[in-house]
């Protein structure tokens, strides 16, 4: 017998299908790989004895390329998936991965545009935006992931 309260116990059901295999699979083998290259980066920065900032470190734009990736391979999880009951989420879900799959690699194209005609890019903007779309991107993806896990 389950002692724990109902909203407790709802709020436990609802947040299961986070920490399914699945998810942990795609935060492993897709968002981890994903970002090994920044990573070592940073610790080829590091070994080097190099002052790095987060300007250095992510104001080319390449989180963007990540973000879009994490994005669409969350997405991509989710389509052809049909649960009724979670129709308008599922949509909802599907559309913000891929209009932050459309805003990551459209800054990203802008960002490398910019650096090859020579202007001047503002790395720290980039850096800083690149977190926040990386975060919402692993957010919208991993409950895509888990609502993929769902079915009727």
């Amino acid at each position: 017998m389950d002692s724990a309260p109902p909203a407790a116990s709802g709020m436990r059901d609802l947040l299961a299908p986070l920490a399914s295999e699945k998810v942990i699979r795609w935060l492993m083998f897709g968002v981890a790989f994903a970002t090994l290259p920044l990573l070592l980066n940073l610790l080829l920065a590091v070994t080097s004895s190099r002052e790095i900032g987060i300007g250095q470190l992510l104001g080319q734009g390449e989180l963007l390329l990540v973000s879009a990736g994490v994005a669409a391979s969350g997405a991509g999880e989710l389509s052809g998936e049909a649960i009724e009951a979670l129709r308008r989420f599922q949509i909802f879900l599907s559309g913000a991965a891929y209009i932050l799959v459309c805003i990551a690699s459209v800054w990203f194209a802008s960002t490398a545009t910019l650096k090859a005609g020579g202007q001047k890019v503002n790395e720290t903007a980039v850096a800083n935006g690149s977190l926040v779309l990386f975060a919402a991107a692993i957010i919208t993806g991993m409950c895509c992931v888990g609502l993929s896990r769902m079915r009727r």
